[in-house]
């Protein structure tokens, strides 16, 4: 098996090779698919992230959650921690840590372990990566920032945006590695069942 840096390598080469054109069209895709799960309609708060290069663009994203009354929250990096901040449009947004968009230093509001423990069945957390397989692993870009955080904060609704192309056969797995519990592509929508290994596909 291919180690987790050769396929992140790999990926990474493949999604940044997307034109902007492509990615928007593909990124408006996952976008439908999302707005109409059933998890996301009846969530109050949504752990999301904002995109940056090639990756599933989150921009219209937010907004149209934001319109949905969502509470939205990003993350911000602070050393090795990150954080998710509330936000209330994309404006709030400043270029952070390696140039990605993150809550501004005005974006006071935390989303606390007391909050998701008060709100477990209406939180949903929206993650990037570089590679993901069949059975919910994900490659991230090799800091573990999620990993760390949901051990921390163990979101039980864990849905990955990705590209089609970033779909593999396998991943290397360790110990500390969370996996997803649902996959979104502009192709279909992978519902996920790690613990049991199996899983079920809706087109």
């Amino acid at each position: 098996m291919e180690t987790k840096s050769s396929i992140r390598k790999q990926i990474l080469a493949l999604r940044n090779d997307l034109s902007p054109e492509v990615c928007r069209l593909k990124s408006s895709c996952i976008m439908q698919k999302v707005l109409e799960l059933p998890q996301v309609k009846s969530a109050k708060h949504i752990l999301c992230y904002a995109s940056y290069k090639s990756e599933v663009m989150t921009e219209d994203l937010i907004m149209a959650l934001l319109q949905m009354g969502k509470q939205v929250y990003l993350p911000r990096v602070n050393g090795e921690k990150m954080d998710f901040y509330q936000v209330k449009g994309v404006s709030d947004l400043t270029q952070g840590y390696k140039g990605i968009p993150e809550p501004s230093p005005d974006c006071h509001i935390i989303f606390t372990k007391e909050m998701w423990e008060q709100n477990i069945e209406q939180t949903i957390m929206f993650l990037p990566g570089a590679a993901f397989s069949e059975e919910g692993a994900r490659i991230g870009y090799g800091k573990g920032y999620y990993d760390r955080y949901l051990m921390r904060l163990p979101c039980q609704e864990r849905i990955a945006l990705c590209y089609e192309m970033q779909m593999v056969d396998a991943i290397p797995s360790d110990a500390h590695d969370i996996p997803v519990t649902m996959i979104v592509t502009e192709e279909k929508i992978r519902n996920v069942i790690p613990r049991s290994g199996q899983k079920s596909i809706l087109i």
